[in-house]
């Protein structure tokens, strides 16, 4: 300013005027973008607080004093998200009631019955009959709470990430294979496992157990008696690849996609009369995605047997891990 007030006057040209207007433009450009912040900086702490709220379910402190607009959506966002929470913990109460002391009484009455028909001879077939009727419509019973129950928790799973670990495939495999004997034993089915001791997942423990355990009560559930259901995995790249085989009722190659769907109207009842739910298959397809996995089925057609494929992250033999169940069901 002091070289343009040596200057005589009019002798300003129209770049130094040019520049003074720059100048004059910038410095109104920060102080309007510092505003601009500092009006926007109470916006991103809402936003922060229900990102925060979302993937690690911290409830937000935000200011509920202040009475603009913002002051007004901050406030009702903190009240929102600590009633939601509020809700959450009242319906994860239930679901544990629910799980505890409704499934309870069906477990106790499956025990009863394995022993009626143990005590049971040969002769008296009715009576077994009327056992066996009573049992399917137990596990049947079971079986919807159990589905009810994964798909509750499967919403609070929403938003989260879960603990992977390098799991060994073989004994999960037959751990499941041998928890559910009674229901195979039971259609005098044949489960052969063909899977080599040293394949191993990157994965969830507690969800994967499911997911084979939904997949396999889907086989024995379509299964004829006396027929043989297969559990063969192999490597495929940085996949370990899976599959469920049976010899039962199969479907139509062009309902493999519908059968995922949730409430699929494409479920049948089983050889034994065993009602279908309808999100079995949608549950477990939402599951495998949650451990990084692809689901999906196959079928030559009707009466022609049925094959569900899971392809899932390899892991590295010498990380292999076995945690335990229930503790990594509540991470």
């Amino acid at each position: 300013m002091t070289w343009l007030a040596l200057r005589p006057p009019g002798t300003i040209n129209a770049i130094h005027l040019l520049v003074i207007t720059l100048v004059l433009t910038l410095g109104a450009t920060g102080l309007t973008l510092f505003l601009l912040n500092q009006l926007m900086a109470p916006i991103q702490l809402t936003y922060q607080a229900l990102r925060h709220y979302l993937t690690q379910q911290q409830l937000p402190n935000l200011p509920t004093e202040y009475g603009d607009e913002v002051g007004i959506l901050m406030r009702d966002i903190h009240h929102s998200l600590h009633e939601l929470d509020h809700l959450l913990q009242e319906k994860k109460d239930l679901m544990y009631l629910f799980s505890h002391n409704l499934r309870s009484p069906g477990i106790t009455v499956l025990s009863l019955i394995h022993l009626l028909q143990n005590r049971l001879s040969q002769e008296r077939s009715r009576e077994r009959e009327f056992a066996q009727q009573i049992e399917r419509t137990i596990h049947g019973q079971l079986n919807t709470m159990d589905s009810l129950l994964a798909l509750l928790r499967l919403g609070e799973m929403r938003d989260q990430k879960l603990p992977v670990h390098a799991l060994a495939l073989h004994p999960l495999i037959t751990e499941v294979v041998s928890d559910l004997q009674p229901q195979w034993n039971s259609k005098q089915l044949q489960v052969q496992v063909d899977l080599a001791p040293d394949l191993n997942v990157l994965s969830h423990s507690a969800i994967l157990t499911q997911i084979v355990q939904n997949l396999l009560q889907n086989a024995i559930k379509f299964s004829p008696r006396g027929s043989t259901i297969q559990i063969q995995a192999n490597v495929h790249q940085k996949h370990i690849h899976l599959t469920i085989t049976d010899q039962g009722l199969g479907f139509a190659p062009d309902l493999a996609e519908a059968l995922f769907a949730k409430f699929t109207p494409h479920g049948r009842k089983g050889t034994a009369e065993e009602k279908s739910n309808g999100i079995g298959l949608y549950l477990c397809r939402q599951l495998v995605e949650k451990i990084q996995g692809r689901i999906w089925a196959s079928s030559p057609g009707d009466g022609q047997g049925a094959t569900f494929s899971l392809d899932l992250p390899a892991a590295q033999p010498q990380t292999v891990a076995r945690p335990d169940l229930a503790t990594e069901q509540s991470a």
